[in-house]
């Protein structure tokens, strides 16, 4: 850890951007050193965001520049948690933060305690783990014929998955994703979809199903939009796509499977949800009994929903307007990190849900999007039963997503699921709110 001298004591470097890329250009330009951000941890004692805890960034040295150290290197100190005790900090209350935050990032002689709270962490937080992922990248851009033309760029930090862009000799760039071990099925599914769908679906240039690393082509980023009309016509020309990629997929499951793609098949969800609410203690007793009592009304929806003529396929979990763009003016999906096996239409919910806070009490906007997915599926039923399908499917899909975050959740230690808390709970009140 590096403390700088202040006339209070030792204290933080301080940041004044949030973002990855101008903090590593900060420290590159005060301290001379290219580092990547490994995590940024919530402490506690002062009020320096608005919940009254501060961010520690967790950044990985792995050069320093030529020549001789700026001189606010210098003077600063590098510490450890062990000897942060005989530091005289600026800010005392940040002590107790400070050491916890060196346990969770595994830095500390914490022992098992230390231990633990590295194996609940995502594993680009390790030590290392950077060198390891950027080798990886570089090899497999050589062996593609588009070896790296520049430093690779962290754009910005996610709880959920670690991003580089890389420049690349001839112009443009790829980009490395990994993902943690619950949403691991992504590179797989991703490149599974990218072959079946390369019109669709950025280009996937190399996987590692092992470690969750994925390199993909550049598609130009999302063009945001604030206009109503705009946000209508893209989720209208979206989900068409949507409905023949899961129409022509289906046929893929068990790949997908294999993959790791988590299994909510629709007359798998009641079995799930029964087992959900067996370990869910957090609900008061009174909702706990009434979502106990809906499990059977549940079980019947879904067989009702089984027997309407639409297969279970690849669910979208997660298709709001971050996660599609438009290439050439046709639709490109992507970011299948929450992405289930289970009724297809759960996913025209989701989307639906992004299109009511986009044109809030719009409902010809709702009735065109959902005819314009309805219609990809004609050949299975008749247009009463899809109606039909899609009120069950929203009802089916509060579960699903309750089933995915606990899922995400699991395992984490109590500081990095804190910002979370409650999710899979929220979930489950909907639910009581659900026609069931």
């Amino acid at each position: 850890m590096l403390l700088l001298p202040s006339p209070d004591g030792w204290s933080l470097p301080r940041w004044r951007h949030p973002g990855p890329q101008a903090v590593h250009a900060e420290i590159a330009d005060r301290f001379g050193l290219f580092v990547t951000t490994r995590d940024c941890l919530e402490g506690r004692g002062t009020s320096e965001t608005a919940s009254g805890a501060p961010r520690y960034y967790v950044h990985e040295v792995h050069r320093a520049t030529t020549g001789p150290a700026p001189l606010a290197l210098r003077e600063g100190r590098w510490v450890t948690a062990a000897g942060l005790g005989g530091a005289d900090l600026a800010e005392p209350g940040q002590r107790e933060a400070l050491e916890a935050v060196l346990d969770r990032a595994g830095d500390s002689d914490g022992g098992d305690r230390a231990q633990a709270a590295t194996r609940a962490c995502p594993p680009w937080t390790r030590a290392g783990w950077y060198a390891e992922a950027a080798a990886w990248a570089d090899d497999r851009l050589r062996g593609c014929g588009r070896p790296a033309a520049g430093v690779p760029e962290q754009p910005f930090l996610r709880a959920w998955s670690f991003q580089l862009r890389i420049p690349v000799q001839g112009g443009g760039a790829v980009y490395f994703k990994a993902s943690p071990p619950v949403f691991g099925h992504e590179a797989e599914v991703t490149r599974l979809l990218s072959d079946r769908f390369p019109a669709n679906i950025p280009r996937v240039l190399a996987v590692d199903a092992e470690r969750h690393w994925m390199l993909t082509d550049d598609f130009g980023g999302v063009q945001r939009t604030d206009s109503v009309g705009e946000a209508v016509e893209g989720c209208a020309t979206m989900v068409p796509v949507l409905a023949r990629i899961q129409r022509e997929v289906i046929g893929d499951l068990p790949a997908l499977r294999a993959a790791g793609c988590p299994d909510h098949r629709t007359l798998r969800l009641p079995e799930l949800f029964a087992e959900l609410l067996a370990n869910t203690s957090s609900l008061g007793i009174k909702e706990n009994r009434r979502l106990a009592e809906i499990l059977p009304r549940f079980r019947g929806l879904c067989a009702e929903l089984a027997d309407l003529g639409v297969p279970d396929s690849l669910v979208h979990q997660d298709i709001w307007r971050g996660n599609h763009t438009f290439r050439n003016g046709t639709p490109l999906l992507f970011d299948w990190a929450e992405s289930v096996i289970g009724h297809p239409f759960i996913s025209l919910d989701v989307a639906l849900r992004d299109l009511r806070s986009a044109a809030p009490g719009d409902d010809a906007a709702v009735r065109r999007v959902t005819d314009a997915y309805l219609r990809g599926w004609s050949r299975h039923a008749r247009a009463g039963q899809l109606r039909r399908a899609a009120r069950l499917a929203a009802t089916a899909g509060i579960v699903s997503r309750a089933l995915l975050w606990r899922s995400a959740l699991h395992g984490l230690e109590p500081e990095r699921a804190r910002p979370y808390a409650g999710t899979v709970e929220a979930q489950l009140r909907e639910l009581l709110r659900a026609p069931v």
